[in-house]
């Protein structure tokens, strides 16, 4: 189990990015998920340590609080832009990462084909890196990854760039690779929740808006979205719209309609209103506006 404390960050003195984010990551797959700029690449980089901070980050690891370089060896990391020397072929990248995470410099050749063969990039061992698909490079990236057996596996982005088909195969290829290990994978893209994530953290503006199991989040809104009609709402009917997150306004059958979700307590709302199954777009616009909120 690894775990984050009242982690604030600020670049300035009066711009705060993080605010007092606290959560913990289970073997598995975690999804870090939330709108561009929310601080997904800012948290990412604070605990890798690639972002100068007033001071180390700690992270409890198994009971054990770890900070700097003790931390950094149990971690392995790979940015969205996974960028290497274009013209090295990948079995030299290999190489270079193994030394540079202090293997033997003469790091043995079946097991390089034994990592490369993990992430199926083996037929693409003497061929250099920028004549490879984006897709290819994403697989090498996660190779480098592998090297030195991390307990810790932090993805920045991913699959941003890779074709739908290719993604497909990318899932695959995590979910092998990773298993039994901690995996924190930030992203945008609502099909990666889907297919990927055991368990979801989401901020917004960097604040926590939500933190627990995929399954609990994907149900949380279960019997709690409405269509309502626009026109002739009384007025208790328009408070509980204006207490409600909008989700939507759209055309219906019927005429103009809000698509709204509330949590609170409200029997008659299903008597009055149209419920309706909440879509993962509808579960992520909820928890975003109310991490806005605070």
């Amino acid at each position: 189990m690894v775990t984050v404390k009242n982690l604030s960050y600020g670049y300035r003195k009066n711009k705060q990015v993080l605010h007092d984010l606290s959560f913990s990551l289970r073997p598995g797959m975690t999804l870090l998920v939330g709108e561009n700029g929310s601080g997904k690449s800012t948290l990412i980089k604070l605990l890798v340590s690639a972002l100068p901070a007033k001071q180390d980050v700690e992270v409890e690891v198994d009971g054990q609080t770890l900070r700097g370089v003790a931390l950094k060896q149990k971690m392995a990391y790979l940015p969205q832009g996974f960028e290497i020397y274009p013209t090295m072929k990948v079995r030299e990248i290999l190489r270079f990462v193994a030394k540079a995470k202090g293997a033997k410099a003469d790091m043995a050749s079946d097991r390089i084909r034994e990592i490369a063969c993990s992430v199926h990039v083996e037929s693409f061992l003497d061929q250099k890196f920028k004549e490879c698909s984006i897709g290819t490079q994403r697989r090498i990236g996660i190779a480098t990854a592998l090297i030195g057996n991390p307990e810790i596996i932090i993805l920045d982005e991913p699959t941003a760039g890779v074709d739908p088909k290719e993604r497909i195969h990318f899932y695959q290829l995590v979910k092998e690779a990773f298993a039994g290990k901690t995996v924190l994978l930030a992203t945008h893209i609502l099909d990666d929740m889907d297919v990927l994530a055991d368990d979801v953290i989401m901020i917004s503006q960097g604040r926590m808006a939500y933190s627990g199991a995929y399954r609990d989040f994907r149900h949380s809104l279960d019997g709690h979205v409405y269509e309502i009609p626009t026109e002739a709402l009384t007025q208790s009917e328009s408070d509980y719209v204006k207490r409600s997150v909008l989700l939507g306004n759209y055309e219906g059958d019927e005429g103009r309609l809000y698509r709204v979700a509330n949590r609170e307590t409200s029997p008659d709302a299903a008597d009055r209103f149209t419920s309706v199954k909440p879509t993962l777009e509808d579960i992520w616009l909820y928890y975003q506006e109310m991490g806005r909120n605070g």
